[in-house]
């Protein structure tokens, strides 16, 4: 079983880096490689994998759990400029994949019971990392985008009754809209001279010109080219976004494609 205990933080940081080009810092970081510090409300979780002990019903004791997380991580980075404060990041990016490896670090020598499984680490709602220890060599950012979009659930292999039995409301001939939540996740392993696995920059652009570009405030079945002769469901939505995004990268790839339609309907989709 899974125990997930969560902390937050708030702290500043910057990526003006002696063995980065300004450049080369903006092309990976954007328009905060030329910031002289910003900060964020940081939020982290500790995921603990173990059986249920049969003494205490507990995976873990969830008061040591958060009294470690507040020792050995809180109390060093929080209200801290972590360039300039933190040793472990006077010489390196303090970027979301060097802070969860630096956390993981830290808790798992003292994780008495269980096994520590993963440290997430979210600067902002809208980007967060997921890190699984030094076992695996791919960490997993997950950057979230919006976009509004038209559709008409409505397949050319159904009548017009199985339609409407099928779709109901939906299936309603001038359409309907959505402001669809699109969570991208990439996968990559990490570079050392940078501190991350891929480039928000490049991640942003891209989803940017092949997505938000085509997709924002379009009818899906008369303005995507995608979805002529295909129903525009959820699920094919995730799946064109798939093959529009895989591939383009230069470092890291698409791992998952998880699009949120409503507060109630969401698919993910890990590729063809």
């Amino acid at each position: 079983m899974d125990l997930i205990r969560k902390a937050t933080f708030s702290a500043a940081h910057h990526y003006r880096l002696p063995h980065l080009a300004p450049a080369e810092a903006e092309a990976l970081f954007g328009d905060a490689a030329r910031t002289l510090a910003h900060g964020h409300d940081y939020e982290i979780e500790a995921t603990v994998r173990g059986d249920v002990d049969s003494s205490t019903g507990m995976v873990m004791n969830i008061k040591l759990l958060k009294d470690l997380m507040v020792d050995r991580v809180v109390a060093k980075l929080h209200n801290r400029l972590l360039n300039e404060e933190v040793d472990a990041f006077r010489a390196k990016a303090p970027t979301l994949e060097e802070i969860a490896r630096w956390a993981w670090g830290e808790l798992a020598p003292v994780i008495p019971v269980g096994a520590l499984n993963r440290i997430r680490v979210a600067e902002t709602p809208a980007l967060f990392l997921e890190y699984f220890g030094k076992g695996f060599d791919e960490m997993f950012v997950t950057r979230v985008y919006d976009f509004s979009a038209a559709h008409r659930l409505h397949s050319d292999r159904l009548t017009e009754s199985e339609n409407a039995r099928v779709f109901g409301k939906c299936n309603n001939p001038n359409g309907h809209g959505h402001n669809y939540v699109l969570e991208l996740t990439v996968k990559g392993a990490l570079d050392e001279r940078t501190g991350t696995i891929a480039s928000l920059s490049e991640i942003d652009a891209l989803v940017d010109h092949a997505i938000i570009g085509p997709f924002d405030h379009k009818s899906l079945n008369d303005d995507v080219e995608d979805f002529r002769g295909v129903n525009p469901t959820a699920e094919n939505i995730a799946r064109a976004i798939w093959r529009r995004l895989h591939g383009q990268l230069s470092r890291g790839e698409i791992h998952k494609v998880r699009l949120i339609e409503t507060p109630r309907n969401a698919v993910e989709y890990w590729g063809d």
